[in-house]
């Protein structure tokens, strides 16, 4: 669907997913588009960076459990039908990526990270 509205000329600047089959080409055809995105993944996806101190090679929720609290901020995720539905939320930057490092038709650089959900009430969850 991704590579069909780019091809019909469809505007937009970025997309927000659930758990997808095929991230790897969804990623792969956002990038090139230069279309930022965040697509979700289970905490057992395994992710690497390159740009931090120190290196990460790890499964989501292995980085997480090594977080201090104060680095998750309890945010509102919208209303259901209970009321406000809150988890807490970080942020792992990644990388800062230049466009011809991933031949991006899109000049401007970008930036890889983690951005992390967790049910408060289990903080073992990601």
């Amino acid at each position: 669907m991704t590579e069909q509205s780019i091809d019909a000329g469809v505007p937009f600047r970025w997309v927000a997913t659930n758990s997808i089959y095929g991230v790897s080409d969804e990623k792969h055809t956002l990038r090139h588009a230069g279309i930022s995105y965040v697509l979700a993944i289970k905490g057992n996806h395994w992710f690497g960076s390159w740009a931090t101190e120190p290196l990460i090679a790890e499964e989501t929720k292995d980085s997480t459990a090594k977080l201090p609290d104060q680095a998750w901020h309890r945010l509102s995720a919208g209303s259901g039908t209970k009321g406000k539905r809150l988890y807490d939320w970080t942020y792992l930057p990644m990388a800062d990526l230049n466009a011809e490092e991933f031949d991006c038709s899109s000049p401007k650089p970008r930036t890889r990270g983690l951005l992390i959900r967790r049910n408060f009430a289990n903080k073992d969850s990601t």
